[in-house]
């Protein structure tokens, strides 16, 4: 139950933030992905830029604008998103997926997909724009997402 409350939380976090692109039609979409769901988080925009954080943690890391197609990802995940009622009733991990328009958590299985879009995110991830704090933010969401 403590993970769905993080991942309800999360919504939450997600749709009020303040730094969410605001102007324009597409700029208000966003592709959520988490492995595992609620866990490590990357938040991709049609821009091609993102932020990974780890669950409800404050620690944010923005990724540049052009690291991702955004409309591919999308593409990729859609047709074999799974009910969150189905996390219980697979062998495997699964992570997490919200589309935009939504703030339902959807699943997937392709786990490696996830991963591999994370690990692309860190590598363009921005330098820190303040020290120490956005340092150390860097320094944890590394740790927590096991990145190298």
């Amino acid at each position: 139950m403590k993970q769905v409350s993080t991942i309800a939380f999360l919504s939450i976090l997600l749709v009020s933030s303040p730094t969410l692109p605001v102007s324009g039609g597409q700029d208000n979409r966003r592709l959520v992905l988490s492995l595992p769901a609620g866990g490590c988080t990357l938040m991709m925009f049609p821009d091609g830029s993102g932020r990974i954080h780890y669950g409800a943690a404050p620690w944010v890391v923005h990724v540049a604008a052009h690291t991702f197609d955004f409309e591919h990802a999308l593409q990729s995940f859609l047709p074999n998103a799974l009910p969150w009622r189905a996390r219980g009733q697979s062998d495997i991990e699964l992570a997490g997926v919200t589309f935009p328009g939504t703030n339902e958590t959807s699943l997937t299985e392709d786990t490696v997909l996830v991963r591999s879009l994370l690990e692309q995110g860190w590598e363009a991830r921005l330098p820190p724009e303040t020290e120490p704090d956005e340092g150390k933010a860097h320094a944890r969401i590394k740790g927590a997402c096991d990145f190298k």
